[in-house]
C-alpha cells in the first residue's frame, strides 16, 4: 500500500480503522490523522505489537479494504498473522 493512500482516504477510513482496532481512542485516531507511521506507532503502544507486526497488520487490512463491503469483510475474516503472537482482545477484532 502506498503511504499516501491512508492520508488521501483518511476521512473515509477513520471509522473503519477504529472498528478494526477497537482499543484505539478518538484521541489516537486524531493523532494518526492519516499518517501510516503514526498508526503503526499507536498500534504498537495500544496492542503491544512489534513494529513488523503492526506494519503487516496495516498492510494486510488496507490491501483488502473495500469501502462498500467493510462490515461484512470485517466480520468474516480471521485475525491477521501467524497466530503465535499474543495480544489483547483477539488482536483488535470487534466482537459483535
Amino acid at each position: 500500500m502506498e503511504r499516501k493512500f491512508l492520508q488521501d482516504n483518511w476521512s473515509d477510513m477513520r471509522g473503519q480503522v477504529g472498528e478494526w482496532w477497537d482499543e484505539l481512542t478518538d484521541d489516537d485516531l486524531d493523532m494518526v490523522n492519516g499518517n501510516q507511521d503514526e498508526l503503526v506507532r499507536v498500534l504498537q503502544e495500544r496492542y503491544g505489537y512489534t513494529e513488523d507486526l503492526a506494519r503487516a497488520e496495516v498492510e494486510e487490512r488496507f490491501a483488502k479494504y473495500n469501502p462498500e463491503n467493510t462490515h461484512m469483510e470485517n466480520r468474516s475474516r480471521g485475525s491477521v498473522g501467524t497466530g503465535s503472537e499474543s495480544s489483547p482482545k483477539g488482536r483488535g477484532q470487534n466482537p459483535k
